[in-house]
């Protein structure tokens, strides 16, 4: 009896692992697809792609926190809350309004310093959490074919 417990244990602890696996490549996988324009504004979420992918990062932080050392934590969370206290103190557009009897002549204007600062922030994040998840053997495995390369 002992034998099926310690089965249906380690068969939970595997579909366990995998599912995290899975949640963390579409989460990345997401990433890439919004990164490659990051200023669309989506509408229905209310935000501009490059913040949803703040958040997907912040949830790849948060799901693989448990495993990360005291030194990953500390620099991926400072790294982290980085990036969202400049995402909300230095937006990348801004309205203009030029007059109050005239509002309807709103113009929005890229804010370019604002951009790059959150670009590489936004690199520097994903760095660290991919070299995170690799240490901790939450990446995807090489395929043989990657490793002939």
């Amino acid at each position: 009896m002992e034998n099926i417990n310690n089965f249906e244990e380690r068969k939970g602890m595997f579909n366990q692992a995998q599912y995290s696996q899975e949640r963390l490549h579409k989460l990345l996988t997401n990433c890439d697809t919004l990164n490659e324009t990051p200023l669309i504004f989506d509408e229905e979420a209310n935000m501009y792609y490059y913040e949803m992918i703040a958040n997907n990062y912040q949830s790849i932080f948060l799901s693989i926190y448990a495993k990360l050392n005291p030194e990953e934590k500390e620099i991926i969370g400072k790294v982290n809350s980085l990036l969202h206290q400049f995402i909300h103190s230095f937006p990348v557009f801004q309205k203009i309004y030029p007059s109050i009897q005239n509002p309807s002549h709103t113009r929005i204007i890229k804010k370019y310093d604002n951009w790059i600062k959150i670009s590489g922030i936004l690199t520097n994040l994903r760095q660290h959490l991919e070299k995170a998840m690799e240490a901790h053997g939450l990446s995807n495995p090489d395929l043989e074919e990657d490793k002939i390369k």
